[in-house]
């Protein structure tokens, strides 16, 4: 019966410190998961954000833009922009919303999926995630703006699931972290219990 106890004791000390150690474990693991989940949209979002500032400042995009033909320009330079930088997409719209330059050619000509574009309509960029005829993508539009008149806009996209993968390259470093410091405190917690009774003088 007197052994039964010492085990009992054991076990009950070495759980409670493994799930003490694990709970704080998952608490700091949490924090840092929701830091680096919002860095990298916050990064992949600016980065968005740059590209259409340098299309829209563009005078070659502006001049095709108020031009007869704007497809015509348009569609070659961004898709050259498009696989230059690794964005998904790179759209240019006039203030009619229709697509002047789309990465599936069929879709040029015709008009924007119905998302919310108001921000940018008014002279704002802005990012935000959506999905039109695209797959589920985190965009950054920018207006383009020729002598202090709006003539249009420039979206440019990436894939939500490339955006996962950046987040899940990031986040094995501290996955590795997690296993070997729940190795150390599942180590720690037995060599705890197994000296419970003579630390607590019997």
């Amino acid at each position: 019966m007197k052994g039964v106890s010492k085990t009992s004791l054991r076990t009950k000390v070495m759980l409670l410190n493994i799930s003490m150690v694990f709970l704080v474990l998952i608490m700091i693991g949490g924090l840092v998961v929701r830091i680096i989940i919002s860095e990298v949209q916050d990064d992949m979002g600016e980065k968005a954000l740059i590209i259409g500032r340098v299309v829209a400042r563009s005078p070659e995009v502006q001049e095709a833009i108020l031009s007869d033909s704007p497809s015509e320009v348009l569609q070659p330079l961004s898709e050259s922009w498009r696989i230059s930088t690794g964005a998904a997409f790179v759209i240019v719209a006039n203030m009619d919303q229709i697509r002047l330059s789309h990465p599936i050619l069929a879709n040029v000509g015709t008009p924007l999926s119905n998302l919310y574009r108001d921000p940018v309509l008014h002279g704002k960029e802005y990012v935000y995630v959506g999905q039109g005829s695209l797959p589920p993508s985190l965009r950054g539009n920018v207006p383009v703006f020729v002598g202090g008149k709006q003539i249009g806009f420039i979206s440019v996209g990436f894939y939500l699931d490339k955006i996962y993968r950046e987040i899940f390259l990031n986040l094995t470093p501290l996955i590795y972290v997690f296993l070997i410091a729940s190795a150390f405190s599942v180590g720690g917690a037995m060599l705890i219990a197994r000296n419970v009774k003579k630390a607590i003088f019997g």
